[in-house]
């Protein structure tokens, strides 16, 4: 049976070259994503930047699959790492990229709006629990903490990930979707601090969190649409 997944990737100028944002933008609009659509694996792609400018990481692009078999194929690992006309020679002279590759593990849609439908802010956060303790961070999402997000204006729906190597860390990825930047601070420090939750938070070895304002979405935003997981 297809599992359906996610490729992950973070993008900044890579140090010493000095290329406006502007730059790396022309070259997903002009060369990446076309590149990428042209697959017979990918059939959306979205594009976001950072709303912190100095974050680490300011552009993030995501590109879901309906089976992460594609992952390993020839067609998917020869998608031209080239500039072309944008940026001479290979693109990881003048962009540094981490990317990651995940399957999916939930579908939350509390509303009547489905997920990668236009959102126009994402969070999103990659956690490490305690060795020993995945069960119970994966039970305490599905039975607390979404169901409390939920009850914030701006939240829309959320999609949750493991990546495909268990070595690779942090282990699990949530995208949160709003409507919104206004995002109620408090509201969301709430969900955090009930008794399961700071038992779970607690204990994390790692964790680390962004948000992202919607670029541009890329095709029909079918992908993983009527999954129930």
């Amino acid at each position: 049976m297809p599992q359906p997944g996610l490729a992950v990737a973070f993008a900044r100028p890579k140090k010493g070259t000095d290329h406006p944002l502007s730059k790396l933008h022309q070259w997903y609009e002009e060369v990446h994503i076309p590149d990428i659509l042209a697959t017979s694996g990918i059939n959306d792609a979205y594009r976001y930047e950072n709303v912190d400018p100095s974050s680490e990481w300011p552009l993030l692009a995501l590109y879901p699959v309906a089976d992460i078999d594609f992952f390993s194929t020839q067609e998917f690992n020869s998608i031209p790492p080239l500039g072309k006309h944008v940026f001479p020679g290979p693109i990881t002279d003048h962009i540094e990229f981490q990317v990651r590759q995940y399957r999916l593990t939930q579908v939350y849609e509390p509303r009547d709006i489905r997920v990668f439908e236009g959102a126009p802010v994402i969070a999103t956060a990659a956690v490490q629990p305690k060795a020993g303790g995945e069960d119970d961070f994966d039970t305490w999402y599905r039975q607390q903490h979404l169901d409390m997000l939920s009850m914030i204006i701006p939240y829309r729906a959320a999609t949750r990930y493991e990546q495909i190597d268990p070595a690779n860390k942090p282990r699990y990825l949530t995208i949160h979707e709003f409507d919104s930047t206004d995002i109620p601070g408090e509201q969301i420090r709430r969900s955090t601090t009930t008794e399961w939750a700071k038992r779970v938070l607690g204990s994390v070895q790692s964790m680390e969190g962004y948000t992202w304002k919607l670029t541009r979405a890329y095709g029909p935003s079918t992908t993983f649409k009527g999954l129930k997981l």
